[in-house]
């Protein structure tokens, strides 16, 4: 969409005022008519109700969900993603990675702890004292895969279970560092770490083998996430290198170096030619064309963002630092950005957008001191609602709103808060 929109005096729309607002506004209009071309790209994020960082994210279906915390235990989501409740289980662990295989079937790692999840809960097994845990996968219901350093060796090991966790054999993978690991099936995986490296195994995590040394373009440079769209073969290797990437169109046989723009990639993740990846500096980023081109969904905050999960090419879900989750139903197409700080709001309050006049994007912020249905819209001197921002219920708190421009006549344009019996209106 494209936009000219500029919020410039704060006006209170009643009969009184109603005479000075016009005078203003034809002057506004001389002044102010710009030409921007930028289109909405934004994630709804929430807080879960901590200032943990969270490191994993999964989705079951579209309500149901499960993140980890560090220091902090499980959190678990039944309605999509909006409220989240926690259980404490391993309060005490950095809960890095969490899989699941349906909804009675998954399982989170942390330090050297592994916790199961059998439907109804969880329960947490040690595994030996000198590992720590860095990632999990699950194949099947008793297939299970996790990444995994040697802290008396510093080495990397892929560690595998075929019984539900229940027993685990350690399989050295060569080379420093390792990152993630990622597996299509149950015997062929792959694992990205230090100096661009992937490494391949075929046999089920027994063997490994580097496929790629593309050292000379990205140094020591880690790959931070790989995934593969099983179906596809399409697939990514991103992290660290804000210039270069890999990319395989089959299943991982052969990767090519890529040209990149984006550093510090944290997660990744791969639904159909769709392509989204999280980093560092509330970085979201897509592609919709099988990673030729990327957009970038930008918000307010600068939280590290450290895991991305896709339930389809449209639903997608991210987690981070601050307990904060953020969810797109819509693969980030149109304007849903909102951001909730946990500091409490002493009173309604609807602020000034800032910068003011913009090109292409401004941040509207608002207060609300209690939880409740609340409207944000964007409309015409005539009173013609061009837009809702915001039409749902919110909990309490202070938020910001990236507006970003659109498909809409060059002018100015009011934009009105309400909730409950509360209502103000401002330009």
């Amino acid at each position: 969409m494209a936009e000219k929109m500029f919020l410039l005096t704060i006006y209170q729309m009643n009969v009184n005022n109603k005479k000075i607002m016009m005078k203003k506004l034809q002057i506004i209009i001389l002044i102010s008519v710009l030409s921007i071309n930028y289109s909405y790209s934004e994630f709804t994020s929430y807080n879960i109700g901590t200032t943990a960082t969270l490191n994993s994210i999964y989705f079951i279906n579209s309500l149901t969900g499960y993140c980890t915390a560090d220091n902090s235990g499980i959190y678990r989501s039944t309605n999509g993603g909006i409220n989240w409740s926690l259980n404490t289980v391993g309060s005490s662990v950095n809960w890095k990675s969490i899989n699941f295989i349906n909804s009675n079937s998954g399982m989170a790692a942390g330090n050297n702890q592994v916790a199961i999840y059998s439907g109804t809960v969880w329960t947490v097994t040690a595994l030996s004292a000198i590992y720590d845990l860095r990632k999990i996968q699950m194949i099947s219901s008793s297939a299970v895969y996790a990444l995994c350093k040697n802290l008396a060796t510093n080495d990397y090991l892929c560690l595998k279970s075929t019984n539900s966790g229940i027993n685990w054999s350690a399989y050295d993978i060569p080379g420093t560092d390792y990152k993630d690991i990622f597996f299509l099936n149950s015997n062929t995986g792959f694992a990205s770490g230090q100096n661009a490296t992937i490494t391949r195994t075929t046999n089920g995590g027994i063997n490994w083998n580097e496929l790629t040394d593309f050292s000379n373009y990205m140094g020591d440079n880690a790959l931070n996430s790989i995934r593969i769209n099983p179906s596809t073969g399409l697939g990514f290797a991103l992290g660290v290198d804000p210039f270069y990437a890999y990319k395989t169109t089959n299943h991982g046989a052969n990767w090519s170096l890529i040209s990149f723009t984006y550093p510090q990639i944290n997660g990744l993740t791969v639904s159909g030619n769709k392509i989204f990846a999280c980093g560092d500096q509330n970085l979201i980023i897509r592609s919709s064309n099988a990673g030729v081109n990327w957009t970038r969904h930008t918000s307010p905050q600068s939280n590290s963002i450290n895991s991305i999960f896709s339930v389809d090419t449209n639903l997608v879900f991210a987690c981070g630092n601050n307990g904060t989750v953020y969810k797109t139903t819509n693969g980030g197409g149109s304007p849903v950005g909102i951001n909730l700080q946990t500091t409490n709001a002493d009173e309604y309050e609807l602020h000034q957008n800032y910068p003011n006049p913009f090109n292409p994007n401004t941040i509207i912020s608002f207060n609300l001191p209690e939880s409740g249905n609340v409207k944000l819209t964007v409309f015409t001197i005539c009173g013609k609602t061009i837009y809702e921002i915001i039409d749902k219920y919110l909990n309490a708190g202070n938020y910001n709103f990236e507006f970003k421009a659109g498909n809409i006549s060059s002018g100015v344009y009011f934009y009105r808060l309400q909730s409950g019996s509360y209502s103000i209106t401002k330009k």
